[in-house]
């Protein structure tokens, strides 16, 4: 199962970055290849959580419904897809740092498998995911103080 994971120290609150966290817009500009995303349930985010959104991957776009399935609030996050033409999931976890919070992200899925040309594919695909990754957790910390100052 390919893996990218990307943390970042946030000088807020573990309570700010965790309501930002929740925000689909905010997930969807975070997570590399998600187009849109947008709450099925209604109410605050709990196990059970349902989110609908579209990643758009090798020039197509596809949708994908998915669930929480782990909601522990300020300490951290599991969704996980439930439809979608490749399974993933994804967490984060929230902790303290001396400057602030450090937000660490990973991204599980299941990749294309299939043998050997399938592996190499994966771990390609994988090493572009953890870069376009990366670039977006550097962008993260200014994204929070702004959306912060605002609210």
């Amino acid at each position: 199962m390919p893996v990218a994971s990307a943390s970042v120290v946030i000088k807020q609150s573990v309570d700010t970055v965790w309501e930002y966290c929740l925000v689909p817009e905010h997930v969807a500009a975070l997570t590399p290849g998600v187009v849109g995303i947008v709450p099925v349930s209604h109410g605050p985010t709990r196990v059970g959580t349902t989110w609908k959104g579209q990643m758009k991957a090798q020039s197509r776009t596809v949708d994908w419904v998915g669930e929480f399935i782990r909601v522990d609030p300020a300490e951290a996050t599991e969704f996980t897809s439930t439809e979608s033409p490749v399974g993933f999931t994804i967490s984060a976890t929230f902790d303290d740092a001396r400057d602030g919070v450090r937000l660490t992200y990973r991204v599980h899925n299941d990749g294309i498998g299939g043998g050997a040309i399938g592996r190499v594919a994966d771990a390609l695909a994988i090493r572009a995911y953890q870069r376009s990754l990366s670039a977006s957790a550097r962008e993260l910390p200014g994204l929070v103080d702004n959306w912060a100052a605002r609210r």
